[in-house]
């Protein structure tokens, strides 16, 4: 099960990746620096404290706090509709648009974790995710070339893809049954999205993407 949920957390790499590919591709028609959208997002993971920081604490505070805190006292609105805003604060929340859209989709299989399992599993995917492919196996293959890591730690995500696309697809009907039990009404929608809190970090985290942005591109 561990693996499976795993294999899913993973497969939302590769929506992150398709994201960075896109950007990419919209810069190179405006003629920009695609050097500058390599920088947002980037930890520098060689010292002891940011691999312990990256590897350990963040992912342990960060699923406290979102799939604890915020996934929970959204529940009582449904499931559905708690997973979907804690995902968007959660990818809004890493404050550049490389990690934004990575974040929500793995925030998705997080929060899904945390409320049919238990916040322990969220915090072990997350730390394993972070620990082990974030920081330990590209440090590991660092005396290789380039393209070489870049082709293992893709194929890595390829594989991880794969097992959640067999699974959904063996799956499908009992995914698409429990989908269809639960239906998200429009005052739930409205009472968390018009709710002042929620309001003012949507806010706050757009422009803080948008003024981090714009002062990348234009140092």
């Amino acid at each position: 099960t561990f693996f499976v949920l795993l294999s899913f957390a993973m497969s939302a790499q590769m929506i992150g990746q398709l994201c960075n590919l896109g950007l990419e591709w919209i810069l190179n028609l405006l003629e920009g620096d695609t050097s500058a959208l390599q920088q947002m997002g980037a930890a520098d993971t060689s010292g002891l404290a940011m691999f312990l920081y990256v590897g350990i604490i963040a992912p342990i505070s960060e699923e406290v706090l979102f799939r604890g805190l915020v996934l929970r006292s959204l529940a009582p609105y449904g499931k559905k509709l708690a997973i979907f805003a804690s995902a968007i604060l959660f990818g809004l929340y890493h404050g550049n648009l490389i990690q934004t859209p990575y974040a929500f989709a793995v925030g998705l299989v997080l929060g899904y974790v945390a409320l049919e399992y238990h916040v322990i599993w969220a915090i072990a995917i997350h730390t394993f995710n972070n620990l082990v492919f974030a920081t330990w196996l590209p440090d590991a293959l660092s005396f290789l070339p380039v393209p070489i890591v870049d082709m293992i730690l893709w194929s890595v995500i390829i594989a991880f893809f794969l097992v959640a696309m067999l699974v959904l697809l063996v799956k499908r009907e009992q995914i698409v049954t429990r989908w269809q039990e639960e239906k998200v009404e429009a005052w739930q929608r409205h009472l968390v999205f018009r709710a002042p809190t929620i309001v003012v970090l949507i806010v706050v985290c757009l422009l803080n993407i948008g003024v981090s942005t714009l002062l990348l591109f234009l140092s």
